[in-house]
């Protein structure tokens, strides 16, 4: 399961008090019952007692199979494998190259938060709702990473740019899932969502093609085992705290 609780929104505080002040009070790392799962710190190291930012350790695996699914997309379902691949190029053409997501925008247009949220959001979302049958979809965030020059040296980019994300991980819980919704729905939306199938998706397309490096790489959940393969964490902003602890019941 996953939750979410309030931290001092203030950076200056923050930056003074050199901790993160409910996660780790008076520059040490406490959690409730000595529970110490994996966390990062998504604010500058400088801001924290040396060397608790994260206590995240990237191990090697090896023998893991990769596979090209080029020529293979239409044998993925998001019922059994967790993840589907699609096409805006099908017969079923929007009467305007404007409706399709990947022809919305030129590549320029990614630059511009409000056209972003104007007109590919709403693409996008009357797209799957043709593509997977939905009564409704809203898209409620966005990210949009371009590889710098200096990746993968800086893994988190410079100046708030987004680069591609190097390790292995998984976004979302149930209960996290239900936690965002209602940050950006409110609980009475979100109750009405509940009373039928609903599910939390990620959808991901390149900006240009085609790619050349580091390109996208998702886990087919028939060849996990749950149990033995996914690792709790907590990820820690400077406005909310988020818990992916285990649960027996989830």
């Amino acid at each position: 399961m996953s939750s979410t609780k309030s931290i001092p929104k203030n950076s200056n505080d923050i930056l003074q008090k050199k901790d993160i002040t409910q996660y780790c009070p008076n520059g040490k790392i406490q959690r409730p019952e000595d529970y110490f799962p994996p966390y990062h710190i998504n604010i500058p190291s400088t801001a924290l007692t040396p060397g608790q930012q994260s206590n995240e350790v990237s191990r090697p695996y090896h023998n893991i199979l990769v596979q090209d699914i080029r020529g293979r997309e239409r044998d993925f379902t998001l019922d059994r494998n967790g993840f589907v691949v699609l096409s805006d190029q099908s017969s079923n053409k929007p009467r305007d190259e404007r409706e399709r997501p990947s022809t919305c925008l030129l590549y320029e247009q990614y630059n511009n938060q409000d056209s972003i949220r104007r007109v590919y959001r709403n693409a996008v979302e009357n797209w799957l709702k043709a593509q997977l049958g939905a009564e409704e979809v809203a898209v409620f965030t966005h990210e949009v990473r371009r590889r710098a020059s200096t990746f993968p040296e800086h893994p988190r980019g410079k100046r708030g740019l987004p680069q591609p994300v190097q390790g292995v991980h998984g976004d979302f819980t149930g209960n996290w899932a239900l936690e965002r919704m209602r940050m950006h729905f409110g609980d009475e939306k979100v109750s009405e969502i509940t009373k039928r199938r609903w599910q939390v998706l990620n959808i991901w397309r390149p900006l240009f093609g085609p790619l050349e490096d580091w390109p996208l790489a998702v886990c087919d959940f028939e060849s996990l085992e749950p149990d033995e393969d996914l690792v709790a964490s907590d990820n820690v902003y400077p406005h909310m705290m988020v818990l992916f602890v285990e649960d027996a019941t989830a």
